[in-house]
């Protein structure tokens, strides 16, 4: 390489990397102020300034003595601090008279003092990633206490926690996630005012009948027991009638009991990655449901192979979410239409072999995801969504071209609310001529398309801060491209009919760009080096063949 080059270069990346720390200065100061503070030093220089302190990976076995000047501190995070001697420490903190949280994680401490109960303003107690295999009986005189986080503790003996629980007369929220639990003890039917109880990642089989007495409670999540009785579960919650979210997501129920109808009055429903082939039609009686989630976690894993939905799902009409991604729809139901209130509409992976016209009655949607679909036509009609803000559309890279789309209808341009718009991996060849209507479009994918040319009106899309056009075979951009100055990532790799000259003095202009991939365009080194003058903020990537290649 040139010497002089070499040395320009040089000088980017030392002025790139001398950047970043001032940055994180800036962010650094500005947390302060707030009087949010990760540093014991940093906090002693204002300590009645101090309302939040992180202290993390020290080698503490005493906390500093000087702790006591944060008289103002509401929130103490000790995050694996393994040495630490927890007496001592509670000794210290129950001078804080505006101590309202201590989170003690991941600190695998074996036990947890009985001294504990000098933090009598406590509201949050979270004692996550901790080996403890019993907690203190004397947290029973935390009668502030209103959440406790027990998530991955695994040795603690259930039965114990929850007789020491029931007690705390302001107990609103309990995570005791991925910590073994087989059972939960009758006693829980005690803890009156639970708001949110989370349980996921154990291994219940049974549930007591006393949770259905919790009436208070809004919030359960029982994802990942692989072995839960689903009809014993169905029952108690249909009890619960305060209850507004159910999370039941990877717990192995290849069928749903006719009496999950009982949860009307219920609003989310998470039953992801369960493994689920059908839906009863008492589906169609939970008429409060506005989120329901029958999507996958991993693709191919747990994922739910739905077929059908039964003609009861049309009653649903206070739906805005519905998540019917990875299942095997190939065929809309008619009863869609009727989900008037929907705003979003996920299908992808469902390999759909037309554009469902039930969509076309949605006037409410607002993002629409039809990835991984076997259409090859967008009808006309799509215009008439005119709340859509994002729309994807993505086809499957590896089917015939007959599953793919080759042309947008001109009424896609109607959609002018519409923000992002994906199209990637499929056979498009032309852009209508008035795509410039998007004017609040601020992301364009159309990467592994046949686009030979930008229509002139382009430049018209001025909030464009995300361009992928990876891949086509486009031979030039419109004179007015340098117009979108807003555009933060630009893509043009594989596009190796551009003239790189040309191409350089035009990109050259996008000054807010910050990323941008050219690989594979013969864009010479001498093309490049004068690209990066002219976008000195820039990460130019600009692989040739036998190179890594990077990019989206």
């Amino acid at each position: 390489m040139n010497p002089h080059i070499q040395f320009f270069l040089l000088i980017i990346v030392f002025l790139a990397s001398s950047v970043s720390p001032y940055k994180a200065l800036a962010q650094k100061n500005l947390d302060n102020k707030k009087g949010s503070f990760t540093s014991f030093e940093e906090a002693l220089r204002t300590p009645k300034q101090v309302k939040k302190l992180q202290i993390s990976r020290k080698e503490y076995e005493h906390l500093p003595a000087e702790i006591e000047l944060f008289e103002n501190l509401e929130t103490l995070i000790l995050f694996k601090n393994r040495n630490l001697h927890l007496t001592h420490t509670f000794d210290l903190l129950a001078k804080l008279p505006n101590l309202r949280e201590l989170h003690l994680v991941w600190g695998k401490y074996r036990q947890i003092p009985e001294r504990i109960y000098k933090l009598r303003n406590l509201e949050v107690l979270n004692l996550r990633d901790n080996l403890m295999a019993v907690l203190p009986d004397s947290m029973v005189y935390l009668k502030h206490l209103k959440s406790v986080n027990l998530y991955h503790c695994s040795y603690l003996n259930t039965r114990h926690t929850f007789e020491v629980l029931s007690q705390l007369p302001k107990l609103i929220e309990l995570n005791y996630g991925y910590s073994q639990v087989s059972e939960v003890p009758a006693i829980v039917s005690r803890m009156k005012n639970l708001e949110r109880l989370e349980l996921q990642g154990n291994v219940i089989i049974e549930l007591p009948t006393g949770l259905g007495d919790l009436k208070h409670l809004t919030y359960l999540d029982l994802s990942r027991n692989p072995y839960i009785n689903e009809e014993g579960l169905f029952a108690i919650a249909g009890k619960m009638k305060r209850l507004q979210e159910l999370h039941l997501q990877s717990c192995s129920m290849r069928k749903l009991p006719a009496n999950v109808g009982n949860l009307n009055g219920i609003k989310v429903l998470n039953l992801k990655s369960n493994g689920l082939m059908e839906l009863p039609a008492s589906i169609g009686e939970i008429t409060s449901l506005e989120v329901l989630d029958l999507g996958y976690e991993y693709l191919g894993k747990n994922m739910n192979g739905i077929q059908k939905l039964p003609g009861s799902f049309g009653n649903l009409k206070n739906l805005r979410v519905l998540n019917l991604a990875g299942n095997n729809l190939k065929k809309m139901p008619g009863s869609l239409k009727n989900l008037t209130a929907l705003e979003e509409l996920n299908l992808n992976w469902n390999y759909t072999e037309s554009f469902p016209a039930g969509i076309r009655n949605l006037k409410n949607l607002k993002i629409l995801k039809l990835n991984q679909a076997q259409f090859s036509e967008i009808p006309t009609w799509i215009s008439e969504l005119k709340e859509l803000e994002e729309l994807y559309l993505d086809g499957d890279f590896f089917v015939n071209y007959t599953y793919k789309i080759s042309m947008l209808p001109g009424s896609i341009c109607e959609l002018t609310k519409l923000r992002v718009l994906s199209l990637n991996d499929h056979v498009v060849i032309s852009l209508p001529e008035d795509i410039g209507n998007l004017t609040n479009l601020e992301v364009l994918n159309l990467r592994d398309n046949l686009i030979g040319r930008l229509p002139a009106g382009f430049s018209k899309l001025t909030n464009l801060k995300q361009l992928n056009l990876k891949a086509n075979e486009i031979s030039k951009l419109p004179k007015e491209f340098s117009k979108l100055k807003a555009l933060e990532k630009l893509n043009l790799a594989f596009n190796n009919r551009l003239n790189p000259k040309i191409l350089a003095a035009m990109i050259g202009q996008l000054e807010n760009l910050k990323w941008l991939d050219v690989s594979f365009n013969d864009v010479g080194e001498t093309d490049e080096v004068n690209l990066q003058k002219s976008l000195p903020g820039c990460k130019i990537l600009n692989m040739q063949f036998g190179k890594a290649e990077g990019g989206f």
